[in-house]
């Protein structure tokens, strides 16, 4: 016969107290359940019938209710220490305790723990255990490099899960109340010291501690990997400093999809009598007086206008304009470079238009922003770089206050 270790005069250790007051705890749940919904089974198991079932052995777990902290979005932290836990999140929300022994069973070098929490629990019809969400903590000596280990040994006894790191983050300081300076936090598998992410807060209703699960890592910008997943077209780009031909140009492009900043003649003076007769009749100039300034833009007829500016004794300054145009993906870049050269166009240079897959969360000055359609986002890519080359990418952004939009990027390096 087996000795017993809990004699009258012996003294209970913490834990033995804290597990005879969960098994009180999960005593009283099981008649709750079955006075009030007249279930007469556990786990499962079929009620009302004659035959003696087996007798499920209920495991250990941590059972907590909590609620959402209700805050303006998700809240932007920095990661000050990785801990060394692994967690597995049950993407069903939903275990039988037969499961969870075969967890409890695991063995990991360097594991020293492991425990079932539920968050918000309840019974199920199907399942021994549900709740808001529910997840293993693996608590090691030291933050696990390598996590291929308890995943294999999972995925023969857990079903569907994702497997997550723990870490504690600093919270903004605009904070304030219990456990708001620093808060734990299950976050990115790929997670480390100073990284920045976005967390939804949850307090715990038992002493009122708070906690909080990682919505989104953000990637420090402003420049991030992209992998290119298309070409659309070349993009052709150069600078015009004087007369340039539209016509020839439309040799090679769709002028209609050409982005130019016409060349102009800034006169720092209004223009009037004969020089603004001359210049009016001029064909593709066009003149505009703006407070005591006249700037004439114009396509090839620079000539002209220098002559009719001459003849009034006017003072101008010339002013470069610049083209930016897509040609098709298999056109010839020395002969494309020949038509603009021909066509007045200088310093010519080509970038291919790509498409990437690029994070959908970043960070530009500390301000959170999100890339729309991040797996198809438009860069301008070195000619050399293909379909499937991973690149770096610097991004464009707009700001206002905290707000920060992506306009578009660039290869770099």
């Amino acid at each position: 016969m087996a000795k017993d270790r809990n004699k009258k005069g012996a003294k209970k250790t913490k834990q033995e107290k804290k597990r005879e007051q969960y098994m009180y705890f999960m005593a009283f749940l099981v008649i709750g359940t079955m006075l009030f919904s007249g279930l007469y089974y556990y786990g499962g198991s079929g009620g009302g019938g004659t035959s003696e079932q087996p007798k499920q052995e209920i495991p250990y777990f941590d059972a907590y209710e909590a609620n959402q902290i209700p805050l303006n979005g998700s809240l932007l932290v920095t990661v000050d220490v990785v801990r060394p836990e692994v967690i597995a999140m049950v993407r069903s929300s939903c275990v039988n305790f037969q499961q969870v022994g075969w967890v409890y069973n695991i063995s990991e070098p360097g594991l020293k723990s492991k425990v079932l929490s539920a968050v918000n629990p309840q019974k199920s019809p199907y399942y021994d255990l549900c709740g808001s969400f529910l997840y293993f903590r693996f608590v090691y000596d030291s933050p696990p490099g390598d996590v291929s280990g308890i995943d294999g040994k999972l995925r023969n006894t857990l079903g569907e899960y994702v497997l997550r790191r723990a870490y504690t983050a600093l919270l903004p300081g605009n904070l304030s109340g219990p456990g708001t300076d620093k808060v734990y936090v299950i976050g990115s598998l790929d997670v480390k010291k100073g990284d920045k992410a976005m967390i939804i807060l949850f307090q715990k209703a038992t002493d009122g501690s708070v906690f909080g699960l990682e919505a989104k890592k953000l990637v420090k910008g402003p420049v991030i990997e992209g992998k290119v997943v298309a070409i659309d077209g070349i993009l052709a780009e150069g600078s015009i400093p004087g007369d340039y031909s539209p016509e020839k140009i439309a040799q090679i492009a769709n002028m209609s999809e050409a982005s130019i900043y016409q060349p102009k003649v800034v006169v720092n003076a209004p223009v009037n009598g004969t020089a603004l007769d001359e210049l009016s009749g001029i064909p593709t100039v066009n003149v505009e007086a703006k407070d005591n300034t006249t700037i004439i833009s114009y396509n090839n007829s620079l000539e002209a206008i220098k002559k009719a500016l001459d003849g009034g004794n006017m003072t101008y300054s010339l002013e470069n304009g610049s083209i930016s145009l897509k040609i098709p993906l298999n056109t010839s870049v020395s002969k494309a470079r020949d038509v603009l050269v021909g066509a007045g166009i200088s310093g010519v240079s080509f970038k291919k238009d790509g498409v990437l897959s690029v994070p959908s969360d970043v960070l530009i000055n500390d301000k959170a922003a999100t890339i729309e359609d991040s797996d198809k986002f438009n860069a301008l890519l070195d000619m050399k770089t293909g379909v499937g080359d991973t690149v770096n990418i610097t991004l464009s952004a707009l700001e206002f206050g905290d707000q920060v939009f992506i306009v578009g990027g660039s290869q770099t390096g």
